[in-house]
């Protein structure tokens, strides 16, 4: 039998399992969680009158603890999901733990999302919402945008994350354009300390030598336990999986917190360190070579020992919130982050030489022809203030948000990159199937850096959730604007201005037809900073508006006996800036629009007594207007996770990942092949002097699967098999 059709029986069989219909069960009571009092003012907000059944369902979590039944929306707060009207999951820290890869940190996890797909490589990855690239940089921190870095930062301090799909800057706040979050958003939310205190160590092996020590304290102090302090560092270093990929890493967060019976405040600061050496396995394929060579095995490296990313990174991150009356709030978000990266930049396009799989460079001196060291520099500033609250509207109750928030963005690069005559660049040619021995070229010189460009957006939000009486029917209204971008552009000593504005709307419907059933609908928008016309075109110095993303999107999601299930569909149509051909002048323009359709099913829940189940499966048709499609995207991707419980301390976790068939070019046709791996786990636990330890093996990537992946026009090899072992202790 075909893998694929094994895949299509496998899926099947989970779905008539998971099946409303079938034989479900209930959440035991273990399954019950704390709703802990978060620290924003959305996350504190009046509840409305729910029945016995939702509100003891609202208190629980799903697949074991995996999945959580309350999400942060941005703007609109902590919702129920049955309340939320985008297709949203969060991951707790059972989620985290199991999925998550020492050097690839929350990636495997936010895969279980359906809107989410992780290109699982050696050493790179290609994370996508709905079709769109999301990387780190991306990411948001406790409901702040820009605090999180490009690397896999730390995941340490994260009690749990948040994915949200869809365009929906109307209910999120201002981002900067560079990094604009038009497919989704992720939110990370950090660890506070519970009323019990907090007391783990952990350590851990994975690859060929990677070691890291965690420790993770908690404690609330005061008359009424009104302060609490968690503490959560982690250090490893070791080779990797790949050949000669070492990296170090340090997670050094702290994370503060006060409530009193009027007024919550949160403050989390962090430093984040990441090295690492043999780094970039991504492979061009020119239009000669009409096939794909057979892929390496995973553990081949492409990238020298010596090329080097090397990240620092600080943060600190405020969230207040003051009760005003019993029907309104205000509240405070800030954060700031700052990050130096120095990198050994593939300053080429490796590129497939020829079908026995030789590599190199096409240029044969300067920019583009190797290796150059290159220093970047660039900080986040971020201050939003506003006021919620409820009235009543006769018989409806209004939920509002009004805000105003202001984010500033400075990137500084070394001026005379791929320019300068006496810049110095290392070829480093080699073979897949062998790891690159590239000698190292010594050191290269000191740059200076320059102000690449400085962002300055302010922007402001109304939001309003109607509900009617029975609380069946929900009604969202959003606005979002910038007003006064200011964007200063640096290309040597030249220097160009943008002035922008936009607005974009978000609009909800939710109807509950019962405690168990209901439906959603969306519109909404997001838009990055607009530009300013470089040198090279006939309209230089012209200022081209932001481009806008909108989405229109219908879903149903339905509860029953511990599941959980999601359906949703979607189109989104996404604006580009290109260059247009006129009377043979190039000039650059908002011209070709990307059309996105998707499907996305989910089921999350308990489908036998001992066994729980993540199931996520996503259908995608991204569409160019000339009628090709967006490069680098599967049609179809899925993953099915099972954790099978037969004792109190015994664990087995098992799971499928597909990705279908991905174009990667379309002037003489290419395709990567689809693949499926499979990855195998086990979580143990018994005392040792007196002390609960638990101990966790994960095999990613079991049968190590040889295969590639696409990243965009590209291909890289993908993850090998992957061994983690751990050992954590309460204490």
């Amino acid at each position: 039998m075909k893998k694929k059709q094994w895949l299509t029986l496998a899926i099947v069989g989970a779905l008539t399992g998971a099946s409303p219909l079938g034989n479900a069960y209930a959440a035991e009571s273990g399954d019950v969680a704390k709703l802990s009092t978060p620290y924003r003012a959305e996350d504190d907000a009046t509840s409305h009158s729910l029945s016995a059944t939702v509100v003891e369902a609202e208190r629980s979590r799903l697949a074991g603890g995996l999945v959580e039944r309350r999400e942060n929306i941005g703007l609109l707060g902590a919702k129920d999901i049955m309340e939320t009207p985008f297709q949203a999951m969060t991951f707790g820290k059972k989620a985290l733990d199991q999925f998550s890869v020492p050097d690839r940190t929350i990636l495997d996890t936010l895969s279980l999302s359906p809107a989410v797909r992780v290109g699982r490589g050696a050493t790179d990855s290609n994370v996508t919402i709905r079709g769109l690239s999301s990387n780190g940089n991306k990411w948001y921190i406790n409901g702040v945008p820009g605090m999180a870095h490009q690397k896999d930062m730390t995941a340490n301090f994260v009690e749990s994350v948040t994915v949200i799909a869809g365009p929906a800057l109307g209910v999120r706040g201002t981002t900067a354009g560079w990094q604009e979050n038009a497919g989704g958003v992720v939110d990370m939310i950090s660890k506070k300390a519970s009323a019990k205190g907090d007391r783990e160590a952990k350590i851990s092996f994975s690859g060929k030598s990677y070691f890291s020590q965690a420790i993770d304290v908690g404690e609330r102090f005061g008359k009424n336990k009104e302060w609490g302090a968690r503490f959560n560092v982690m250090q490893g270093q070791g080779t990797l999986s790949v050949d000669h990929a070492r990296m170090w890493k340090w997670g050094v967060y702290l994370n503060l917190d006060h409530k009193t019976d009027t007024s919550t405040t949160n403050l989390l600061m962090g430093y984040d360190y990441t090295r690492q050496r043999g780094d970039g396995n991504t492979l061009r394929i020119p239009n000669a070579i009409r096939s794909l060579p057979k892929a390496p095995d995973g553990s081949v490296n492409f990238s020298p020992s010596w090329a080097e990313d090397t990240y620092n990174d600080w943060t600190f991150i405020l969230n207040h919130e003051q009760k005003i009356n019993e029907h309104a709030k205000a509240f405070l978000n800030a954060g700031y982050h700052k990050e130096n990266y120095t990198s050994w930049i593939q300053g080429y396009s490796r590129t497939l030489f020829n079908m026995d799989g030789d590599y190199g460079s096409l240029a044969a001196s300067g920019y583009g022809s190797g290796y150059s060291q290159w220093p970047v520099a660039h900080s986040t500033k971020y201050i939003g203030i506003g006021v919620k609250g409820d009235f009543k509207l006769g018989e409806w109750k209004s939920d509002y948000v009004l805000s105003l928030d202001k984010l500033w963005f400075h990137r500084k690069v070394i001026g005379n990159y791929g320019s300068d005559p006496n810049d110095f660049y290392a070829p480093a040619p080699g073979n897949i199937y062998r790891s690159n021995s590239t000698p190292s070229p010594g050191s290269f010189p000191k740059h200076t850096l320059k102000t690449q460009y400085k962002l300055q957006m302010l922007g402001w939000h109304i939001v309003d959730t109607f509900t009617a009486p029975g609380d069946k029917l929900g009604i969202t209204l959003g606005m979002h604007g910038h007003r006064g971008i200011r964007a200063r552009n640096y290309a040597g000593s030249s220097a160009s201005e943008i002035d922008a504005s936009a607005t974009c709307p978000t609009f909800a419907v939710t109807y509950q037809f019962t405690p168990q059933f209901m439906m959603y609908a969306n519109h909404s928008e997001s838009f990055d900073e607009g530009t300013v016309v470089g040198s090279g075109y006939a309209n230089m110095g012209e200022t081209i508006p932001p481009a806008k993303t909108k989405q229109n999107e219908i879903g149903v999601k339905y509860q029953s006996k511990g599941l959980l299930q999601t359906l949703s569909y979607y189109k989104m149509r996404k604006q580009g800036t290109n260059g247009v051909l006129r009377s043979g002048l190039m000039y650059l323009e908002i011209d070709k629009e990307q059309k996105y359709s998707g499907v996305e099913y989910s089921v999350v829940g308990k489908i036998a007594p001992q066994l729980d189940m993540v199931l996520a499966l996503n259908w995608l048709q991204a569409k160019q207007t000339d009628g090709n499609s967006v490069l680098g995207l599967p049609t179809w991707a899925g993953t099915a996770a099972l954790v099978y419980k037969p004792t109190d301390v015994l664990s087995v976790v098992g799971r499928l990942n597909y990705s279908g068939e991905a174009r990667i070019r379309h002037n003489s046709p290419l395709d990567v092949p689809a693949f499926t791996t499979f990855d195998l786990g086990m979580n143990y636990k018994m005392q040792v002097s007196g002390e609960d330890v638990t101990f966790s093996l994960m095999c990613s990537n079991l049968f190590n699967k040889r295969y590639w992946y696409a990243s965009g026009s590209s291909i890289a090899p993908g993850m090998p098999r992957t061994i983690s072992l751990s050992a954590s202790c309460s204490f």
